[in-house]
């Protein structure tokens, strides 16, 4: 089998306000989940 031509590792993408919040919250160990119920915002990727 071929090695892939792209690795993504790491991609998130935040629907909200304030990216950074939960990007910083999921950095710490939060779920998508705990950082849609805590700030509102959302965590498609």
């Amino acid at each position: 089998m071929d090695a892939p031509k792209v690795v993504v590792e790491g991609l998130c993408k935040v629907f909200g306000s304030n990216p950074q919040q939960a990007l910083d919250m999921l950095a710490a160990g939060a779920t998508k989940d705990d950082v849609l119920k805590r700030t509102g915002q959302v965590v498609g990727v």
